[in-house]
């Protein structure tokens, strides 16, 4: 049923979540984040990595346990990918600090 409504009433839940005067997006558009977020590739980079990169280290700990408790190595070689994972995750944001530093990127 809601499928069907989805599919039948598409075009209208558009146009009302994309005019300006809906709430919840007119919140969002005066928001300093949200502009920042939308308008800066560097900080929706940075953002992002940090948040995979932070949900990566608790998924690797919780395989490092799982590898230990069970004595697997599936368990074990799944957590040293997602450490690489997290490796690149923090190579990146400290390049863009770096990188930002040095002026690289714009504010």
């Amino acid at each position: 049923m809601w499928l069907t409504l989805f599919l039948l009433f598409k075009k209208e839940l558009k146009t009302v979540l994309l005019s300006t005067s809906f709430r919840p997006v007119k919140k969002l558009n005066e928001s300093p984040f949200f502009a920042l977020i939308t308008g800066n590739y560097s900080a929706r980079t940075a953002l992002m990595s940090a948040l995979v990169g932070a949900w990566n280290i608790f998924y690797t700990c919780y395989l490092i346990f799982m590898s230990v408790r069970y004595s697997s190595d599936w368990y074990g070689s799944l957590a040293g990918f997602y450490a690489m994972l997290v490796l690149m995750y923090a190579g990146i944001i400290i390049t863009e600090a770096t990188l930002r530093k040095r002026g690289v990127f714009r504010r």
